[in-house]
């Protein structure tokens, strides 16, 4: 283990001073990555380990190489979801990034791959109890990036917890009342429907604290059926049915999401956000162009969605959906919509190689104010803006095109928001 010493002063937590994770959905706690604590004990070469460094943007945590790893104790008042923002800087590209993984003390494991100069990765991060934890990340075979700080928010209590919980509740319910029977013993029932009953009724007993709601269910299920599938042995022979009812479990429907929100992003896409809904265990994002009927466009997991293929020159408006994680709640209605209108796109985007240089032409679109070019080496790589032309300019030539293959698109620019983005042309610069 080891601490940086000899550069800026900077908090370091331990055990005894954990950093202390925020409990309100409302707060936003920044811990800077160089006040975990590193560890490189399973990394021999000296060159190969983890280090704090003092750059011009601040101290920073670099040469996270494969098998080091950096920890922060923490304290946490609530166990539940946890938003925790990366940022970093990585030299890597989409098919070939980083990777953060992390794990820890009461933290569920996750991994998300990262890439770009620099940038902001979410991390969902699980803590599954409340109290003090350790929250770790570890470099694997894809190595970690260089790390600035992480921004910490509560989302809420893990719907998947929260769902399991009730779902042990309800089947911690049944076998109580059936144990009333299996203590009195057979008595009159018939071998086979009582082999069934007590057998269904060892299984919820002996079942897996951690096991998936559906697994849970599948035994509540099991045990109330083959106690209500209890016959009675009579003088005649004839099997009658145990006359005890069964009763009906309620269902619950979930709130829908709040605080929709609906922003035009400068890459020509539409990002929706919205807060949590109780006991949900995804979210299904709907979209209603003018006056059309809503359709769904996407499931989520997280608390945000980006819509990458929108609609231009029409109102658009977006709504969420929670959906119910077992069999005691339904989804919830529609949420409240929120609506964005954004400008047509770029229509007869061309591009045409010119020696070392590619020319771009499009036809330009009424009101616009700006035309932003990306250019990306791969048709579904990741793009990078090139130039912001002016609302009377439509063609560009690009100076510092790359050899082999360049893709283009153009978003317009109108105000606060932004169109799609065009359809994409490319162009070959020969070696």
């Amino acid at each position: 283990m080891e601490k940086a010493t000899g550069l800026l002063h900077h908090v370091s937590y331990m055990v005894e001073n954990p950093f202390n994770f925020p409990s309100r959905t409302d707060a936003l706690k920044t811990v800077e990555a160089e006040s975990f604590e590193l560890d490189s004990s399973k990394v021999s070469a000296e060159a190969d380990k983890v280090r704090v460094a003092e750059t011009e943007d601040g101290i920073v945590i670099e040469n996270f190489k494969s098998g080091n790893r950096i920890k922060l104790p923490f304290y946490a008042a609530k166990r539940g979801i946890y938003t925790v923002t990366a940022f970093y800087r990585s030299d890597r590209t989409e098919d070939n990034p980083h990777a953060l993984n992390w794990s820890g003390t009461n933290v569920k494991d996750g991994s998300l791959d990262v890439y770009g100069e620099t940038g902001e990765a979410e991390l969902t991060v699980k803590v599954i109890a409340s109290g003090n934890g350790e929250l770790i990340f570890t470099a694997d075979g894809k190595d970690s990036p260089v790390l600035d700080k992480f921004r910490i928010k509560y989302v809420g209590e893990d719907p998947e917890v929260v769902a399991q919980e009730k779902a042990l509740k309800n089947l911690d319910t049944a076998v109580n009342n059936a144990k009333t029977l299996i203590d009195a013993g057979r008595g009159k029932y018939t071998e086979a429907s009582w082999n069934a009953f007590a057998n269904a009724y060892h299984r919820a007993v002996e079942r897996d604290e951690n096991a998936s709601v559906k697994t849970i269910e599948a035994l509540l299920e099991a045990l109330e059926g083959a106690k209500k599938s209890l016959k009675l042995e009579t003088d005649s022979g004839i099997q009658q049915p145990d006359p005890t009812p069964t009763p009906t479990p309620t269902v619950t429907a979930l709130s829908a999401p709040t605080a929709v929100k609906a922003v035009s992003t400068s890459t020509g896409d539409v990002k929706v956000t919205f807060h949590a809904s109780a006991n949900a265990s995804s979210y299904e994002i709907y979209r209603r162009t003018g006056n059309g009927a809503a359709k769904k466009i996407g499931t989520v997991t997280k608390l945000s969605y980006v819509d990458n293929k929108p609609a231009g020159g029409k109102k658009s408006t977006y709504t969420v959906v929670a959906v119910s994680p077992g069999a005691a709640y339904k989804n919830s209605a529609e949420s409240v919509g929120a609506s964005v209108t954004l400008p047509k796109a770029v229509t007869k985007l061309k591009a045409k190689a010119a020696g070392k240089n590619v020319k771009i032409s499009f036809k330009g679109v009424k009101g616009a104010k700006n035309y932003i070019i990306y250019r990306a080496s791969q048709k579904n790589g990741k793009y990078k803006k090139v130039k912001m032309l002016k609302a009377k300019q439509t063609t560009f030539v690009d100076k510092k095109a790359k050899k082999g293959k360049n893709f283009y698109k153009v978003v317009v620019k109108k105000g606060k928001v932004y169109s799609p983005a065009s359809k994409v042309c490319s162009a070959k610069i020969k070696k």
